[in-house]
Order: C-alpha cells, then structure tokens, then sequence
C-alpha cells in the first residue's frame, strides 16, 4: 500500500490510507449487512423545483432561501 504502514483505525481516514480503506472498511471495523425494508421504499419527488427558491434554517434560527444565502 505504502511505505506508511497499513491502514488502522486511526489513519484510516487520511491519504494515503484512505484509497484502500474505503474499499475495506469491514475489515477495519465491525460490520453487518441490514437488508432493505421494501415496505419503506422512498419515492423521490418528480416535480422538479427551482433550488434557488429552497429554504434552510440558518444557524441564528431564521429561514434563509439559497438564492438570498448566495447573495
């Protein structure tokens, strides 16, 4: 891999580590597979939406919209 050592739990997240890493967290860490629900499938809206017309709480607690955070 690289003449750093192998990939630990601690550098795992970090160049160059994290190229292998990423591609083998099960065996860094403990790891199961969940089976998806179908009953909760997530239906995306179709409609699509002017992004600039979206809105988020900023962090003073006020509705910001994209377009006046971009401004």
């Amino acid at each position: 891999m690289s003449n750093l050592g192998p990939a630990t739990t601690k550098n795992w997240g970090d160049p160059p580590h994290n190229r292998w890493a990423f591609q083998h967290v099960q065996e860094l860490f403990p790891t199961c597979r969940l089976a998806r629900d179908p009953s909760a499938a997530f239906v995306l809206p179709t409609t699509p939406q002017d992004i600039l017309q979206l809105s988020f709480e900023g962090a003073g607690g006020t509705s910001t919209s994209i377009c006046e955070f971009l401004a």
